[in-house]
């Protein structure tokens, strides 16, 4: 994926071939494809380091997320199989 970073308005662009990922710093929202979907966690500057809801974004891009309560691990897979 390609990521870019806009500091004047705080907006993380995202895309992966064709698609787009917008979200902005503190926004409950992004938009997915020109299409508006509402987050459960909103991107955060941590200490300078930008966090962003990787569930979602490995989702929306069509990827297979599983968590492990266990060892509290997360296992990303690209392309779902």
């Amino acid at each position: 994926a390609t990521v870019t970073w806009d500091p004047v308005f705080q907006i993380i662009d995202i895309e992966l071939k064709g698609s787009t990922i917008r979200l902005q710093i503190g926004a409950n929202f992004a938009s997915v494809a020109g299409k508006k979907v509402i987050l459960q966690a909103v991107p955060v500057v941590l200490k300078g380091t930008t966090m962003v809801p990787i569930r979602f974004i490995s989702e929306a891009f069509g990827a297979q997320v599983v968590w492990t309560a266990a060892t509290q691990g997360i296992d990303i897979t690209y392309p779902k199989p």
